[in-house]
């Protein structure tokens, strides 16, 4: 039997050939039907499912993940622009990798060291644009890449909400990959929002020398209108920025801008009109120019950066109205943390019955407490979360009274999950309860 055995496997592996071989009677039936299968294998086809590329791509991962090793190596001294040795330049790459933001206590109270980084290993110039620097580019450069492919880059920021994303290679608007939170742009993209809270503070040594941390620059003092074509109408619009209450270097910067985009004086007026108008409107003004700006930078038409200014202007009012309706109309003047929340989750698409609600079921709470809330709300909205579910998280968070960080961890666990594709109900019952 052994002997016949090896005969077959012989003749499957093209070592004999039938007429060579002596195998007659059951043999030769096994070796018929051997070799009948496996033609049946060799024709075989079948259809793929139709997410199968999907599938496969999810599985992989996004990006490479260095290892402890890859970690140290990168702060050995042929890196290209780490300087810190031994024991703290690993902890300054742990802490970099860690993704979004580093927050820490600093010796000046208005100001917190924040690091952020990207996996660009190809790029030859990443820079940092965000509405902490008006969305100007060449002001906030990143170094790298180290030896694991990152750029990074350490700034101080006072306390707030900023929009920020990547310019690689002076061109390409990306997002910041590990960021946590993400809102639409308006132009089809996704912006960063990147919180600052003073009273967030980690143990962690950030890993940057002092010196090596940068702060928003200032604007040069030397005025450009006075040589810019049609100066007497930019000069008109400038006095009456001033005369709306808007301090005279922000709008000089602005117009400065526009000018510059090739934006003429009568559009200027256009797109600035609500401000011009709304002497109530200075405690939000800036973020009317930040918008201007993400514009500007983002090459958008006059008439659809007239458009999303408006949004904005709107999305303010509408705030302010509800803030009055709900009873916190005295907090908008003494910080103005919950109405920028509540106008931003306005201009991203939330219902205003549904943030009067949360407003109603937040009364009692700070006001920063509730904005943490509706800023979570907001960033989870977007990922996809269904209202009435999302109405329902954000009423526990509001009833257990959850802090700036356990807010910001369950939102992270909250995006996980759905990734993951489970349902909504079983994200609610399994997160706060």
């Amino acid at each position: 039997m052994e002997h016949r055995d090896n005969v077959l496997h012989n003749l499957l592996d093209a070592n004999l050939t039938p007429e060579t071989s002596d195998l007659q009677g059951h043999e030769a039936e096994r070796y018929s039907q051997y070799t009948e299968s496996l033609k049946q294998l060799e024709d075989h086809q079948e259809k793929a499912p139709d997410d199968f590329i999907a599938q496969l791509m999810a599985a992989l991962p996004h990006k490479p993940r260095p290892t402890w090793r890859d970690k140290v190596k990168s702060f050995l001294p042929e890196r290209r622009f780490w300087a810190v040795p031994g024991l703290a330049g690993a902890l300054a790459m742990l802490v970099l990798l860690t993704g979004f933001t580093l927050f820490r206590s600093s010796q000046d109270n208005d100001y917190i060291p924040v690091v952020l980084d990207l996996y660009a290993p190809s790029a030859k110039q990443v820079e940092l644009v965000g509405t902490f620097s008006d969305w100007a580019p060449k002001t906030f450069c990143l170094k790298g890449p180290d030896a694991v492919g990152y750029w990074a880059i350490a700034i101080k920021l006072p306390p707030g909400r900023y929009e920020y994303a990547f310019l690689v290679n002076g061109s390409q608007l990306v997002p910041d990959d590990d960021g946590e939170a993400l809102r639409p742009d308006g132009f089809g993209r996704e912006n960063n929002v990147l919180l600052v809270r003073n009273t967030l503070k980690l143990d962690q040594k950030h890993g940057f020398a002092p010196h090596e941390y940068v702060t928003i620059p200032k604007h040069d003092s030397d005025s450009l209108i006075l040589g810019l074509p049609d100066r007497d109408q930019w000069i008109a619009l400038l006095d009456g920025g001033v005369s709306s209450g808007i301090e005279r270097k922000t709008i000089e910067n602005l117009l400065e801008h526009l000018a510059s985009a090739n934006i003429t004086p009568d559009q200027a007026r256009n797109i600035l009109a609500p401000l011009f108008q709304d002497a109530q409107g200075r405690n939000h003004s800036e973020h009317m120019f930040f918008k201007i700006h993400e514009c500007l930078l983002k090459k958008a038409l006059p008439d659809t950066l007239k458009s999303m200014v408006q949004n904005r202007y709107e999305a303010f009012k509408t705030a302010k109205a509800i803030l009055t309706q709900t009873g916190y109309g005295a907090s908008m003047g003494e910080d103005p943390t919950l109405l920028n929340a509540t106008a931003f989750a306005l201009e991203g698409g939330q219902d205003p019955a549904f943030l009067r609600e949360i407003l109603t079921a937040g009364a009692g709470k700070p006001s920063d407490r509730i904005a943490d809330v509706i800023e979570a709300g907001e960033i989870l909205h977007h990922a996809g979360l269904w209202p009435e579910t999302l109405k329902l998280i954000m009423k526990d968070a509001l009833q257990k009274d959850l802090e700036s960080r356990q807010m910001k961890q369950a939102t992270k666990r909250i995006k996980e999950r759905l990734r993951k594709g489970l349902d909504p109900k079983t994200i609610r019952d399994n997160l706060l309860g």
